[in-house]
């Protein structure tokens, strides 16, 4: 008999969670009845089941609005479980598992997935940590998305091991957009493309790349740098570009609807994040069978690209791992165009001219991203998810 399963995140568009829960209730659609439940579905970006709900109860403004919001969407929660007869709920992000916890039915397993290295976030201590460990508490598993956030949640966040679980996000090629227009400026002439996308904001270390592009222009002129997504930073990152003089070999065009058409016509992938969870953009890059160069932050780089090494190391020197390329961890700061590069922006630099001007070296990565990426298939996933969600029914 089929588990009704809710899905539960804050909306439906923007960051990888959101995606990642639109990719998973169409995975689970075919062994469980999926809901879909989003605080507001008003704007939607990702393909995702039918069967979606809008709680109605968008974002708040403030932190006041915030803790008024907190008992409405509790509220709300509990009758659409109650109408829907939820057996278990999924729930992404801090909030919405807080909220999904609070408004458990009788019998209803509630799982709270963890999507990031939270100790490196903003805010990873004093009230948020609280808030982390009390949701996990009254929470009956903790999902993450790596196995080193899990290590993470244990170590410092005081998670017993046998309460988390670690599933890896999925990524299916077959949904990943081939539109893209070719009249955008960074297609025209010669010169290879280096692209990464995301939110631009200081998690993601675009500046640093910005710095590390100046270096690689002066050995190969005609590079360019595509950055696909939007944030508060962008107008610092364009200003960036400028005073290193490299505005014309920088592409800043926003968020785009499709922007795998473009990924898969890259030379090269680059993921220059402080921390992650589980990088999904660099996932779907490696299935586009684009080459990856990373920075070997916590977490996920190291486990999809040297899955066969120590979660726990990191990389001193650019290493030629088997599934792409880590590099060393960047450092927040370092806006200033005239700094010199830090011996990791060096390494980070060295990578992008070495595999650049390698057309072997690029196309036999190519070939391995996507051999690792298949790893991933939305069936191999769902398979875990199912068999979590049987466990946790049986008990």
């Amino acid at each position: 008999m089929k588990k009704n399963v809710a899905i539960i995140i804050h909306k439906l568009y923007g960051g990888g969670a959101e995606h990642a829960a639109c990719n998973l209730s169409l995975s689970l659609g075919e062994r469980s009845n999926i809901s879909l439940i989003a605080f507001d579905a008003r704007k939607a970006a990702y393909p995702r089941t039918e069967n979606t709900v809008d709680l109605g109860v968008p974002a708040a403004k403030n932190i006041f609005e915030r803790v008024l919001l907190l008992p409405r969407r509790v509220l709300k929660m509990k009758k659409i479980k109650r109408e829907k007869k939820i057996d278990v709920s999924i729930a992404l992000l801090p909030g919405p598992s807080m909220a999904s916890a609070l408004s458990r039915r009788k019998g209803e397993k509630t799982i709270m997935s963890v999507r990031n290295y939270l100790s490196a976030q903003e805010g990873s201590s004093g009230v948020s940590a609280l808030k982390t460990k009390f949701t996990a508490a009254i929470s009956d598993c903790i999902v993450a998305v790596s196995r080193m956030a899990a290590l993470d949640l244990h170590e410092n966040f005081g998670i017993p091991e046998e309460k988390i679980r670690v599933i890896y996000n999925s990524v299916d090629p077959a949904m990943l957009s081939h539109d893209f227009d070719r009249n955008m400026p960074w297609l025209q002439g010669d010169g290879p493309v280096v692209i990464t996308m995301g939110r631009l904001h200081e998690q993601k270390a675009h500046w640093r790349l910005i710095r590390v592009m100046a270096q690689v222009v002066r050995e190969i002129p005609n590079a360019k740098l595509v950055i696909l997504g939007d944030g508060e930073y962008k107008d610092k990152l364009a200003k960036l570009a400028a005073e290193l003089g490299i505005e014309k070999n920088v592409f800043l065009p926003g968020y785009v609807v499709a922007p795998h058409g473009y990924v898969r016509r890259a030379d090269l992938f680059v993921l220059s994040s402080l921390h992650e969870g589980m990088p999904n953009a660099m996932l779907e890059a490696m299935a586009c069978g684009v080459p990856v160069v990373s920075t070997d932050c916590p977490s996920g780089p190291r486990e999809i690209l040297a899955p066969d090494t120590s979660i726990t190391e990191a990389a001193e020197k650019m290493k030629k791992a088997k599934y792409g390329v880590l590099v060393p961890p960047l450092t927040k700061g370092g806006f200033n165009a005239q700094d010199p590069l830090t011996p990791a922006e060096q390494e980070l630099a060295k990578a992008l001219k070495l595999m650049l001007s390698d057309h072997n070296l690029r196309q036999d990565y190519a070939k391995k991203a996507r051999v690792r990426a298949a790893e991933f298939s939305p069936e191999a996933i769902a398979k875990q998810w199912i068999t979590l969600i049987d466990t946790l029914s049986a008990q």
